[in-house]
């Protein structure tokens, strides 16, 4: 592959749109919006496994010509980037399936930035945003479902990556995101083990735009300007409240973020 890959994983509503605009200011990185990379590796992983299996067994193409495809598709996948550096953002690359996949076919050593955040904010910021585009029904118990996207498969994930103490996972913060750029962007730097770039933190331009009509949740990708926290007046259902409480103290129980 003729870029580096790092990535961005972690939970929804943490940053990371934002985030990703920032790198964009330093011309040699690249980093577009959700991407379908892991999601695309781990079929194909799946089929190499299964359906495809007994085939490419008969062709004693098992071994080398599957791992030829798997290293080959994230090369595919931003064929047309020309940076040298690219961030690719998925929030379930810290899944342990998916975490070996980058290591056994792309980086033994992957640099992840992990994005975490109170979970009761997250549900508040997507039931906000449900409510702006006139959602009806209950905006908030699908979100804490077990093993579901969005937020609850990333926390498993996180938890993953969080015990094993691997070195190329860093926390941080949605706080310390918004409140302390510039210490988070120098902390990314150093972790990927990328030169240092002067971003500017003053006015924020949304270099890669989502169709968020695909999501159904206009406005779910929007960057301001300027960075700061967004005002939020949803009140959460108590027993909304209390399980996402319990959530966050999982979250937070032994970890080291920035």
């Amino acid at each position: 592959m003729k870029q580096r890959l790092c990535y961005i994983s972690g939970l929804p509503r943490t940053g990371s749109t934002l985030l990703s605009n920032i790198l964009m200011q330093n011309p040699s990185v690249y980093s577009e919006g959700r991407s379908a990379l892991c999601q695309m590796m781990w079929d194909m992983q799946c089929s190499i496994n299964g359906p495809a299996e007994d085939a490419l067994k008969a062709s004693r193409r098992l071994e080398q010509t599957s791992k030829d495809i798997m290293t080959e598709l994230p090369a595919l996948y931003y064929k047309s980037v020309s940076k040298d550096i690219v961030f690719d953002k998925c929030r379930t690359w810290t899944l342990y399936e998916n975490h070996q996949m980058i290591k056994r076919y792309i980086d033994e050593n992957p640099k992840v930035v992990v994005l975490v955040r109170p979970v009761d904010e997250i549900v508040r910021s997507f039931a906000k945003l449900r409510l702006d585009n006139g959602w009806v029904g209950d905006v908030y118990t699908d979100l804490l479902l077990p093993n579901t996207d969005p937020l609850t498969l990333p926390l498993e994930g996180i938890k993953y990556a969080k015990y094993i103490r691997d070195e190329g996972f860093l926390f941080v913060t949605y706080k310390s995101l918004v409140e302390n750029p510039a210490m988070v962007l120098e902390k990314i730097y150093e972790h990927c083990e990328i030169n240092p770039f002067a971003h500017d933190f003053g006015t924020i331009k949304r270099v890669f735009v989502e169709d968020d009509n695909v999501y159904g949740l206009v406005g779910m990708h929007d960057v301001r300007q300027e960075i700061e926290f967004r005002e939020n007046n949803v009140v959460l259902p108590q027993n909304i409240q209390q399980i996402s409480d319990e959530m966050t103290n999982t979250l937070y129980d032994g970890l080291h973020a920035i």
